[in-house]
């Protein structure tokens, strides 16, 4: 069904369903002789227990039956056919702010020159970060195909290592693992045709709610629908993926992965410092649906979805919920040396709301997302750090690499036009948001000093008129 479809389906139907659901309500009431009309709320004064406990019970009712008018009404006319609330999935492993970072310009082509003439192990390593933020991914999807045309410009596509998401990060990797970012046929590319076409109803159908019952409002079928016919081919051995989940009832980072993970005996993920590149024999083969699985369980929103489970039990949540940006792949685990993060929320300075109680409890989500990404970045200044230690004879660590790394991260500023919960306002800003990304980002790889020898963490943060200013998580 086209989006168009889409939009009318979910939007007229829940109209309908509110309606329904009030008349329910009407005759409820007047079936146990409450007048809900102006003339008669004097009734209210009078109210009894029985009467409470009644009125209770029937807007019970009434929000059963315009749920149940919701989705029959959606589902009749055009079933998804996807009930399965069960996940394939793989086995898992048990500030200062200062004025512009150093520059260093090169000929187009020749940026990444010095990174290729490394000696000795580990080679050129690319790694990619994509942090979950909601609807603020059109954002990171600008991004994402500037940094896609700038690698490609330098012939450097082959040298990505690995990608890592969390949340809508691990959807926007899925353009990325196959190929689906560049412009092509003179169109903008898939990647930008799905985040400008992206609605509310397209990625979030009807679910069956009750109050005390469920816990959730909707669900993931109809972006499920959408992976299955854009994703028809699964990406291929290379690069690694790192799509992380929280396992809400053991508090700790999942993730589902190409890789085939070593484990030390303690079971926790050894360093990759001596695989190169060209490793492949022991890459795992995850089938289409374990891939769609991963990205699902990453994106697993609450309340909006319900949490998914694999064959064991174990009950997953958004990959946020534990780690935002999940750096650690690319540092620990693969050693790139050269990093594109691409945070959503690091800066979340924001005009705070003293009415609405929603507006509060998102504003709490930002600060913690935001937390998390800022202390993600000082973690790499912290690895290159004990790196150059071990370099100067301080101290050996047998899983550091050899190699520091540069970092090259870039996040939308606030006030933005589209936040987390934003699908809705995706049709006035999607392709502004995404454009103005695309551009900014675009401008700062060619300023950016790509040095292996640049150890400075700096964050550019794109303001929404397209100013730009630089924060410093340089640890000193």
């Amino acid at each position: 069904m086209t989006p168009r479809g889409l939009f009318l389906r979910f939007w007229l139907f829940l109209a309908v369903a509110i309606v329904a659901g009030l008349l329910a309500l009407t005759l409820l009431m007047r079936l146990g002789g409450l007048d809900v009309s102006s003339s008669g709320l004097a009734w209210s004064v009078a109210m009894t227990i029985p009467r409470v406990l009644f009125v209770i019970l029937a807007l019970l009712i009434a929000i059963l039956f315009a749920s149940l008018v919701w989705n029959s009404l959606y589902w009749l006319t055009g079933a998804a056919g996807l009930r399965s609330e069960r996940l394939v999935l793989p086995a898992a492993p048990p500030h200062t702010t200062s004025a512009v970072p150093a520059r260093a310009n090169r000929a187009p082509g020749k940026k990444l020159e010095e990174f290729r003439n490394l000696d000795g192990e580990p080679e050129f390593r690319i790694g990619i970060i994509l942090a979950g933020g909601g609807a603020k991914g059109v954002y990171q999807a600008g991004a994402l195909q500037a940094i896609w045309e700038f690698l490609e410009g330098e012939g450097a596509l082959d040298c990505v290592r690995m990608i890592a998401g969390t949340s809508i990060g691990s959807w926007n990797s899925m353009f990325w693992l196959t190929g689906q970012v560049a412009a092509r046929n003179g169109n903008r590319g898939p990647l930008y045709e799905w985040w400008t076409a992206a609605r509310l109803s397209s990625v979030v159908n009807p679910g069956w709610y009750f109050p005390v019952v469920r816990n959730y409002l909707g669900g993931s079928d109809v972006w499920r629908l959408q992976f299955r016919a854009r994703f028809k081919q699964k990406p291929g051995p290379f690069p690694y993926y790192y799509l992380t989940r929280s396992n809400v009832g053991k508090a700790i980072l999942e993730f589902s992965t190409n890789r085939d993970i070593p484990r030390n005996a303690a079971g926790q993920l050894t360093s990759y410092r001596h695989l190169p590149n060209s490793y492949r024999a022991r890459s795992p083969e995850p089938s289409l649906e374990e891939i769609e699985s991963a990205v699902f369980a990453s994106m697993d929103i609450p309340p909006a979805f319900k949490r998914l489970q694999d064959n064991s039990g174990n009950e997953f949540e958004d990959g946020g919920v534990i780690d935002n940006l999940p750096i650690q792949f690319a540092t620990w685990c693969e050693g790139c040396n050269l990093l594109f993060v691409l945070p959503l929320n690091a800066t979340f300075e924001a005009r705070l709301s003293n009415i609405s109680i929603l507006a509060r409890m998102a504003r709490v989500l930002d600060v913690r997302q935001g937390v998390l990404e800022r202390d993600s970045l000082k973690d790499i200044s912290l690895y290159n750090q004990l790196i150059e230690a071990q370099h100067a004879g301080y101290k050996k660590l047998t899983e550091v690499h050899k190699y520091a790394t540069t970092t090259f991260c870039i996040c939308p500023a606030p006030p933005l036009k589209v936040g987390t919960f934003g699908f809705t306002s995706l049709k006035r800003h999607g392709q502004e948001s995404y454009d103005l990304m695309y551009e900014v980002t675009r401008n700062e790889l060619e300023k950016f000093n790509f040095s292996p020898g640049n150890r400075e963490v700096w964050m550019a943060k794109v303001g929404s008129n397209g100013t730009v200013c630089y924060e410093d998580f340089t640890l000193r």
